[in-house]
C-alpha cells in the first residue's frame, strides 16, 4: 500500500513505494512533483522533464565526422586520454 505525504508543495514518497509502483508515479509527474525519501530522509526529486533538462547536444555536431576509426594496438585508454586532451 502506498503511503504519500506532502512537503513544500510536493508529494513525499518512500523509495519502497516508488519501487513498487514506479510507472504510476512517473506518469503523474505531469501533474505532481515528488520528493523521494529513504527511511524518511530526502533522497531525490521526481519531476516532469523540461526542455532545459534535456536540452543541448551531448557532442558537437561534427563529432562523428572528425574521428577516424580506432586502430590502436594495446591499451585503448591511452588513445582515449590523448583524444580527450585534444578537445
Amino acid at each position: 500500500m502506498s503511503h504519500v505525504t506532502y512537503a513544500q508543495n510536493m508529494k513525499t514518497v518512500s523509495i519502497r513505494d516508488l519501487h513498487a509502483t514506479t510507472g504510476k508515479f512517473v506518469r503523474e509527474t505531469d501533474r505532481e512533483t515528488f520528493l523521494i525519501t529513504d527511511n524518511g530522509k530526502p533522497l531525490a526529486v521526481l519531476k516532469v522533464a523540461t526542455p532545459a533538462d534535456v536540452g543541448g547536444t551531448p557532442f558537437p555536431s561534427d563529432h562523428w565526422k572528425r574521428h577516424s576509426p580506432v586502430s590502436s594496438k594495446g591499451d585503448s585508454t591511452r588513445y582515449v586520454t590523448d583524444d580527450r586532451s585534444r578537445h
